[in-house]
């Protein structure tokens, strides 16, 4: 059904099958059906504390389309949020920090895709620099990553 773009019906089977199942793969499943069914919100609070990368990865995603930005960053760099759901301040130096300066725990998911949408989040957030140096580590990895050009 996925693959046919029937994505009520394969969220109809996904559902049950994580009922049955609730591994971290059928969960991914179950949060690719509302993805792209345009249910990030569904898709969201399905990957919400999963730790696989592909999980990490796709929940980003939902972050970004909700405009939960810190949350999308933190799932990126695999940082837990604190208590109340913000990152903690940090001065405009660390905010502008380039990739290559990112702590060793930045563990992005998903190669040059990841690295993207941290860029996005990067530049939509008004740190421009991290932003430059994160899409340039996309395309180091990606040279036909064209978004990142932008």
């Amino acid at each position: 059904s996925l693959n046919s773009y029937a994505y009520s019906n394969a969220a109809f089977l996904c559902e049950r099958l994580h009922a049955a199942s609730p591994t971290e793969a059928n969960a991914h499943l179950l949060a690719t059906c509302y993805y792209r069914a345009d249910q990030a919100n569904r898709a969201y609070h399905t990957l919400k504390g999963r730790t696989s990368p592909r999980c990490r990865y796709l929940f980003a995603l939902c972050c970004v389309k909700l405009r939960r930005l810190p949350e999308a960053e933190a799932a990126l760099c695999r940082s837990p949020l604190p208590a109340g759901g913000r990152p903690p301040a940090t001065d405009s130096s660390a905010a502008e920090r380039p990739a290559a300066d990112a702590p060793a725990s930045c563990d992005v998911p998903n190669g040059a895709h990841g690295l993207y949408l941290l860029g996005r989040v990067c530049k939509e957030t008004g740190r421009d620099k991290a932003a430059v140096a994160h899409f340039a580590d996309a395309l180091a990895l990606d040279p036909f990553m064209w978004s990142a050009y932008e």
